[in-house]
């Protein structure tokens, strides 16, 4: 354990003001908390209020995923890449498809999407991905069993940020609700996991009831064949990446909406400032944010602004282990 959690607060009396800004080690990840009394004060609610008010939001990209490759020697895949570049899944026609589809949509956003009105450039993208989820499915002869097998050898493309299978584990063992958002495609999220964080299944292979991945699926025939992008769910993507969207996704599978309202209180991961949408529609008593902020160029430009929209900003390639510690201190008896 290294210094300690961060607003851990030392007596009973309730914190006056923000209080000073606490740089600090947790395990191998460097921790930033702006206003660390803020932060003690949603704690004691969230402590007093119980484990049965509280939800877990996260991205799946970057938010479980780490930002490099298991080497560290260049950035992790999304999983639509590790999907359209894998031959030994999807057809390499509909592979080329994709990239044409990618690249024609990509010229066409730089030359008329400044010029395009906020609704009318979320309606092109929309129309975009729901042509590349719809190749991928109808024309890439992919099969339900394939995608184990064949991503095995890659997980070190897209690996797992340390801590995720005890935060997924301590989640279920406690019955708290997570929501996943992965804008890409549900089923590879899902086989990271399952190889990842064993924890997300019981003896029997299902999934925790308590997880909920929030993704583009696919659908198959009677012989386990994709044949099309299932489509009773809202298309999952960058703009639409908020709570009113998890909600119409949690109608449409008939997920009890009502078990999630209940929850007042929710732990948001993520790596962007977007992830913060997806409370957005969520009726909420109050939320714990952590960010993860890559070392990058644009570093100290990103910085100021994570640190004033996040309660927490977890610098660099961190693991969880920040989250684990929050979550076991608001549910503790």
């Amino acid at each position: 354990m290294g210094m300690g959690i961060p607003g851990a607060g030392g007596g009973q009396a309730e914190p006056q003001g923000p209080g000073k800004p606490e740089f600090v080690a947790v395990d191998d990840s460097i921790v930033f908390v702006l206003k660390p009394n803020e932060l003690e004060r949603k704690k004691r609610k969230f402590k007093s209020d119980g484990q049965g008010k509280l939800q877990v939001l996260t991205s799946f990209d970057g938010g479980l995923t780490g930002f490099t490759t298991k080497d560290g020697k260049s950035s992790s895949l999304r999983t639509t890449e590790l999907l359209e570049h894998n031959q030994h899944v999807m057809l390499p026609e509909a592979a080329k498809k994709i990239r044409y589809l990618r690249s024609t949509f990509k010229r066409q956003m730089e030359t008329e999407g400044k010029a395009m009105a906020p609704a009318d450039r979320a309606k092109a993208v929309e129309q975009h991905l729901r042509a590349v989820f719809t190749t991928a499915a109808q024309e890439g002869g992919m099969h339900m069993s394939s995608f184990g097998p064949a991503l095995e050898s890659q997980m070190d493309m897209i690996p797992l940020r340390e801590g995720v299978n005890d935060l997924l584990g301590a989640l279920a063992y406690r019955g708290i609700p997570i929501n996943v958002v992965c804008t890409g495609y549900g089923n590879v999220a899902i086989e990271v996991l399952r190889r990842g964080a064993p924890s997300i299944a019981g003896p029997n292979g299902a999934l925790s009831p308590h997880l909920h991945m929030i993704a583009n699926f696919f659908q198959s025939d009677e012989t386990m064949s994709i044949v099309d992008l299932y489509d009773k769910v809202p298309l999952v993507h960058e703009g639409n990446k908020n709570g009113n969207m998890i909600l119409d996704f949690h109608r449409a599978v008939r997920w009890d909406t009502m078990a999630l309202a209940a929850r007042s209180n929710a732990v948001v991961v993520g790596a962007e400032l977007a992830d913060l949408n997806l409370t957005a529609g969520l009726t909420l008593d109050d939320r714990i944010t952590v960010g993860f902020l890559k070392m990058e160029e644009d570093f100290l430009d990103k910085f100021p602004r994570y640190a004033q929209a996040f309660d927490v900003v977890v610098v660099g390639n961190g693991d969880l282990s920040y989250v684990n510690e929050l979550l076991y201190e608001v549910t503790d008896p």
